[in-house]
């Protein structure tokens, strides 16, 4: 699994990632803030809202997740910590069997 997290200067978070894991990062935002809606296509991006907030998808070449506010770069942050297998608010990170 290649994932990656920018933080910019200007607050805005970017999590970057292989087309190979949109399965599971798909996986891994509905187990933890439902069903991602498609709000508007255009041809580099997507519009997506999970958990309350809004994102933009990027498309266009390597694929990334890009904030459109704070509540959304915490969960930007959030998904890269479950994706790392590290434990989040009373989770047990997974064992080496488990992945």
């Amino acid at each position: 699994m290649t994932i990656a997290l920018l933080e910019l200067p200007s607050g805005v978070v970017s999590l970057e990632f292989a087309e190979d894991d949109a399965a599971r990062l798909n996986e891994a935002v509905a187990r933890h803030f439902g069903t991602p809606r498609t709000l508007e296509r255009s041809a580099l991006y997507d519009v997506v809202e999970f958990g309350g907030e809004r994102f933009l998808l990027y498309h266009e070449w390597d694929p990334c997740l890009i904030s459109t506010s704070d509540g959304g770069a915490g969960k930007l942050r959030l998904l890269r910590d479950v994706l790392a297998g590290k434990p989040t608010d009373g989770e047990e990170a997974p064992s080496a069997g488990d992945e």
